[in-house]
């Protein structure tokens, strides 16, 4: 598909297209998905991941996604596999979005964050550049339900870990 171009002179919330705060953020949104070259293209185009056509034109973006803006936040979609359309999308934090990520390739637990190691399973947690080591089990559920259950108290506490977790 090819790039979309803009109109010269053309005004969106009163800043010209690539001056205006969401312009990079639109620009490697699709660039990821259209262009082979990315460096994020297996990741995103390379497995099915689109943008509407609405999108493709800037003033549109725009439209759908400046009013939720705040800076320091990035795009994320709400569904990882979903594509890029208003529906699928909100701004969020970088730390918030690592909690929302697909699982690496080599997990073989099926679940982020639990691993098999040669004795029992291990269940962490990383947010902010902290791993948190949550506990070693004696089989994937146990892990599994011990994560599920930190995360859930990670949030609901304000990202305050008690000394006994």
């Amino acid at each position: 598909m090819a790039r979309t171009y803009h109109p010269r002179g053309l005004v969106v919330d009163g800043y010209r297209v690539r001056q205006h705060p969401l312009y990079p953020v639109w620009a490697n949104m699709l660039a990821r998905c259209t262009n082979p070259s990315d460096t994020g293209y297996q990741n995103y185009g390379g497995r099915g991941i689109t943008v509407c056509e609405r999108w493709h034109h800037f003033r549109f973006f725009a439209e759908d996604m400046m009013p939720s803006y705040r800076p320091g936040l990035t795009i994320e979609r709400m569904d990882v596999n979903g594509n890029y359309c208003p529906d699928n999308c909100t701004w969020e934090t970088r730390s918030n979005q690592s909690v929302n990520r697909r699982r690496f390739k080599n997990n073989t637990s099926g679940q982020t964050g639990v691993v098999k190691t040669p004795t029992c399973w291990l269940a962490r947690f990383d947010y902010q550049g902290v791993r948190y080591n949550i506990g070693w089990f004696g089989n994937k559920e146990s892990a599994i339900a011990a994560r599920l259950t930190f995360v859930e108290n990670f949030f609901l506490n304000g990202g305050v870990v008690n000394a006994g977790a």
